[in-house]
């Protein structure tokens, strides 16, 4: 029995210290995302497994399979972040099938003239907010004009998509 709660304090620790590894700042030698996965998937349930297997040899445990179930966080953490992909990638597919032609229709409404090849949109999470970048090759003297749009594109994208997001509108330079 004290070989099973021995076992639980130790994943406990491990959890512990892979919580502390997420939370370091982006600067730190072990909060790079390959690092995590190696202790996940490599460190923690080698030092679970080697911990049981000495407890094996010294009082002949049959527990030294507990390990095991540590095995499975990186593949829930997988599983997890393939699920968030899948939402994002479908929210992404609604605001480009509501947006892009209604941005079009009102950048050609303000004599902006750009065509669907001219727009890009660019939809990703960061620091916990959606953002949503809309990238629009245009002449230079439309950049002024287009920055005071943005805020009337963010408004629209609340009204239209439901989705409360960041909206930046980038200019690059038509060839």
């Amino acid at each position: 029995m004290w070989v099973f709660i021995v076992n639980i304090f130790l994943v406990g620790v491990l959890s512990l210290v892979y919580y502390f590894i997420d939370n370091k700042s982006s600067k730190s030698f072990i909060s790079n995302i390959e690092w995590k996965h190696f202790y996940l998937i490599f460190l923690s349930p080698s030092i679970l497994f080697i911990f049981n297997l000495v407890l094996l040899f010294l009082i002949q445990s049959e527990l030294y399979w507990l390990s095991g179930i540590y095995l499975m966080i990186p593949v829930i953490e997988t599983a997890f972040r393939w699920i968030k992909e899948k939402k994002r990638y479908k929210e992404y597919k609604k605001i480009e099938k509501t947006m892009f032609p209604w941005l079009i229709t009102e950048l050609n409404n303000q004599r902006f003239y750009v065509s669907k090849e001219d727009i890009n949109l660019t939809y990703y999470k960061e620091f916990n907010k959606k953002r949503l970048d809309i990238r629009i090759k245009s002449e230079d003297h439309n950049k002024k004009c287009l920055s005071y749009f943005e805020d009337y594109v963010q408004q629209q994208i609340r009204k239209n998509v439901n989705l409360l997001l960041i909206v930046r509108i980038l200019t690059e330079k038509k060839n």
